[in-house]
């Protein structure tokens, strides 16, 4: 009989464990651009949505090691697929060891492909046609399926988490202004979802209407679409709860 209880436990155990290799055991990886990085609305990096979500994994009993030296303030999908492509190096390691390594990856870029098209404040902002612009989401969604393949051929087993964006200006007085660039956060968080769907275990994590409520409190630069600390709380904790839903962690 104890032996019997013994291989159910085991059979228990092992579904939970095979997501991160092990319930102690998570090597992370944040790729993507300044939110990746933890800029802040002025300008400096510190701590970031990739930060907060390690002690959120900890606190389950976890133990954690992480990375974002392969996020990088201004990132495009072109870059980080460029990087993917020629193994970049920072100060202490090389891209492919880390995604390699990885058990839990997550991903954010393309807002920097757009926004010269859709940011209110930017002195020299480029008009598009429609024709223009749907070919523009289509370059960066398929940039980011590529990204995604690259990512899954270095490591066939890791999670992989996909960020959308949040809509990131607060000083939009204008209604119908407002709406069409929500619409343009919509677009393009449509088309990093499709990109998330072509991989498996791939996840897209939604944060559009994250901010919806006190906007300027998460979002307190007029001027910059970084945010507050407590903004990245709000993204860490989205990450971590779609990470908790996923169907393999579930499993």
């Amino acid at each position: 009989m104890k032996k019997v209880m013994l291989l159910l436990s085991l059979f228990l155990v092992v579904p939970f464990s095979h997501a991160y290799g092990s319930v102690q055991d998570v090597n992370y990886v944040a790729l993507g651009d300044s939110l990746a990085k933890g800029m802040n609305p002025y300008k400096t990096v510190g701590e970031g949505y990739s930060d907060k979500l390690v002690p959120l994994l900890e606190q389950e009993g976890r133990s954690v090691a992480f990375s974002k030296e392969f996020a990088v303030p201004g990132y495009t999908t072109a870059n980080l697929l460029q990087d993917l492509e020629v193994n970049a190096y920072s100060k202490h390691e090389n891209l492919f060891h880390s995604v390699e390594n990885a058990s839990l990856i997550t991903v954010q870029a393309g807002a920097n492909d757009l926004l010269h098209y859709i940011a209110p404040h930017r002195q020299h902002m480029v008009s598009l046609s429609n024709s223009e612009w749907e070919s523009l989401l289509q370059q960066t969604q398929q940039n980011m399926k590529t990204i995604l393949k690259r990512i899954r051929d270095l490591n066939p087993t890791s999670d992989v988490y996909v960020v959308g964006y949040y809509f990131p200006f607060s000083n939009i007085d204008n209604p119908f202004q407002e709406q069409n660039l929500k619409q343009r956060v919509l677009d393009l968080n449509v088309a990093l979802q499709k990109a998330a769907s072509s991989q498996e275990h791939v996840y897209y994590v939604s944060t559009e209407n994250l901010f919806s409520q006190n906007r300027r409190t998460y979002l307190p630069n007029k001027i910059d679409i970084h945010p507050s600390q407590q903004g990245y709380d709000l993204l860490a904790h989205r990450i971590f709860d779609t990470i908790h839903f996923s169907e393999r962690f579930l499993q």
